[in-house]
């Protein structure tokens, strides 16, 4: 029972954390676009 209690809590965990790095690469991705769209309007100017 106790065993089954600690490996539910690893798997949320492990959700928990799989999650933040979505989130955390999800934001890396858009600042990444944001920064070459606004080199792209600058390069154009």
């Amino acid at each position: 029972m106790n065993n089954e209690l600690s490996w539910s809590k690893q798997i949320k965990m492990k959700n928990k954390f799989v999650q933040v790095r979505k989130n955390v690469a999800l934001k890396v991705f858009k600042s990444v676009t944001v920064y070459i769209l606004l080199k792209n309007c600058f390069d154009f100017v």
